[in-house]
């Protein structure tokens, strides 16, 4: 048998770490799972609505569970603007179904673009 292959078939003994699909369990005095914050674009955007929407302005995110999968929106004035999508996007979905409230910080706008910082809010 030739050596040099990678091997495939599962962690051998004295692997360390968690495989692709496990997670590490998460000890509650050193991290928060919910302290998130990301910079992305919004997608979906309504035009008109974004028109309103400035630099600095705090885009209120909220879910909206009848989609499938569920989209995480943001609005302004209690105008939707647009959706947050990211890779991290189920996560803050989980955390606001724990309580959790976030925002999305405008960073910049420059015609349909809308660049935006998502953090979550103090309680």
């Amino acid at each position: 048998m030739a050596g040099g292959g990678r091997h495939t078939r599962g962690r051998g003994e004295g692997t360390p770490g968690p495989g692709p699909r496990e997670r590490r369990p998460i000890d509650p005095d050193v991290e928060d799972p919910c302290d998130i914050s990301f910079e992305t674009i919004l997608n979906s955007i309504v035009p008109l609505s974004l028109q309103s929407v400035s630099r600095g302005n705090k885009l209120k995110l909220t879910v909206d569970g009848k989609k499938s999968p569920p989209r995480l929106e943001a609005s302004h004035n209690g105008v939707f603007v647009g959706v947050i999508s990211h890779p991290r996007t189920l996560e803050v979905i989980g955390c606001i179904g724990q309580g959790n409230e976030y925002a999305a910080v405008v960073l910049e706008r420059q015609g349909y673009l809308c660049k935006v910082k998502v953090e979550r809010l103090a309680k």
